[in-house]
Parts: structure tokens; C-alpha cells; sequence
């Protein structure tokens, strides 16, 4: 003889109720806490480093191996090995904005290159020499279009995305003070926002 438990009843038509009212008010579904995966909502470039879309800063002082760093995670961008121990997720090519040591990229990420994945050559990378300030209101729409023309070239000879945009310096220098106070991450942020978007837009790395 099977017993029925009324609990479940009650559990399932609370579930119903919920699901019937969300979808009268036209509000979208409910979720609760622990039933998504943060990382899977959130689709990542690098897992649990930097997300497929969105900025990353890498900050601190002169000589910390920040530029150092953002070769290595390009590095892993384009070839998929792992960064440290962290998986790369989508694989793409990468524009590097050389606001600053524009002569030692080539020789850099050579080297990175050879020590990381030899057999990527050549490798779907492309450097620009010099970065406006990036508080410019005009700066956005030409980064912008210098990035489709990479994008464009990579997916036709790489077939890939380009996936990845590094920034080696947050600003050029400001001609004023007052200026200098308005370059923040949060307005390097704001300037790579309104880059128009691609298909699946890029992550934006800066290191300051």
C-alpha cells in the first residue's frame, strides 16, 4: 500500500504558484541563491581570472612584472595553454596597445611565445604602437575601428576571435592636474564600454 505524503503536494504547488505568478506578472523567473553557478553565468576568457567580457586591471608600482604578466595571459589567450593553472576558456587572438615600450613587444612576446607554445608561429598577435588618452571622447570610436580591422584579419587567417585587447598603460600623460585626476579605472572602463561591440565582444586588460 503506497501512502501519500500531502507535504509534496503542497511543496509542488507552491512551486507552481511561484512559477504561475512570475509568469502573470511578466517579470521573468525567479532564481535563488546556489542554484547557478556564478562562473557559469558569467562566461570567462580565463576561469576565475578575467571573463570573456568585461575589463581587468592589473595595477601597482614600476617594475612589478605587470606588462610581464599581461604577455603571459596573452600568451595563453592565443594558444590555450593554461595560465598558471587556470584553464583557458576562449581561445582568440589578442591586440596589444603599447601605450608604452612599443620597441621591446616584438622581442617580449617572441619570447613568451617560444618558452609557452613554440609551435604557434606566426601567432594571431598584433600591436599598436601608441594609445591616446583614453578620457578623450574621441578615443573609443578609433580604438574601435583599429580593433575590427584586427578582428577581421585574425578571423581570416587564424579563423579565430579576436578575444583579448591589453592595454600596457590606463592613460597617456595628461597635459593638467585637473586632467590627471579624471584618468581612473573607472573611466578606462567606461571608455572601453563604449567600443561598439562585436559578435562576442573582447575582454580589456589594463595594466597601469
Amino acid at each position: 500500500m503506497k501512502i501519500h505524503d500531502c507535504k509534496d503536494d503542497d511543496k509542488v504547488g507552491a512551486g507552481a504558484d511561484e512559477t504561475q505568478q512570475t509568469h502573470a506578472a511578466g517579470v521573468g523567473e525567479i532564481h535563488w541563491h546556489g542554484d547557478v553557478d556564478p562562473l557559469e553565468s558569467r562566461p570567462q576568457l580565463i576561469n576565475k581570472v578575467l571573463p570573456e567580457v568585461g575589463c581587468g586591471l592589473i595595477s601597482g608600482q614600476w617594475g612589478t612584472y605587470k606588462t610581464f604578466v599581461a604577455i603571459d595571459i596573452a600568451t595563453s589567450a592565443m594558444s590555450g595553454v593554461n595560465f598558471i593553472d587556470f584553464a583557458v576558456i576562449r581561445k582568440g587572438g589578442v591586440l596589444f596597445i603599447a601605450a608604452e615600450g612599443a620597441s621591446e613587444v616584438p622581442a617580449r612576446i617572441e619570447a613568451a611565445i617560444k618558452a609557452k607554445c613554440p609551435d604557434l608561429h606566426p601567432a594571431p598577435f598584433a600591436w599598436i604602437e601608441a594609445c591616446p588618452a583614453l578620457i578623450d571622447p574621441h578615443t573609443s570610436a578609433n580604438l574601435a575601428a583599429k580593433a575590427k580591422v584586427v578582428a577581421d584579419r585574425m578571423k581570416a587567417e587564424w579563423k579565430l576571435p579576436l578575444a583579448l585587447i591589453v592595454i600596457t598603460q590606463s592613460s597617456s600623460a595628461p597635459a593638467t592636474p585637473r586632467k590627471a585626476k579624471t584618468t581612473t579605472p573607472r573611466s578606462v572602463s567606461a571608455s572601453c564600454r563604449r567600443w561598439p561591440s562585436y559578435p562576442r565582444p573582447p575582454a580589456h586588460s589594463c595594466s597601469g
